[in-house]
């Protein structure tokens, strides 16, 4: 029996979910990962959680739908009155972010400590 691959991991730190995307969305049907994104948005509009911090470091690369389903999720939770940040950015990553000007949605940090620091104030 295969185990069934998760486009998403995710947990909560106090009231910020951390979403770990665990690569591009390539390869994955379509109505899974609309299930899991639809999944993460109920979690954004519970009331336990004010921000969200999409943690990047399983992947070196995404593509634009798996950046537009982030962008989408961020703006969920700012329609939601919270925060949306990212960290732990690859090298490559950050180039194609700057190219798509993800950075004008979405402020990015080094490291968890310091998204989470962030978004906490």
């Amino acid at each position: 029996m295969s185990e069934i691959q998760k486009l998403f991991v995710f947990e909560q730190s106090r009231d910020t979910l951390i979403i770990e995307p665990q690569g591009d969305s390539v390869g994955f049907r379509a109505t899974d990962v609309d299930k899991e994104i639809q999944t993460l948005t109920q979690l954004i509009r519970l009331d336990d959680v004010s921000n969200v911090v999409f943690d990047l470091k399983q992947a070196n690369y995404f593509g634009s739908s798996m950046i537009g389903m982030i962008i989408a999720l961020a703006e969920e939770m700012r329609n939601h009155g919270g925060k949306a940040v990212m960290c732990d950015v690859s090298p490559q990553m950050k180039q194609m972010l700057e190219i798509m000007k993800v950075g004008l949605v979405l402020e990015q940090f080094p490291n968890r400590r310091k998204a989470l620091k962030a978004v906490s104030k």
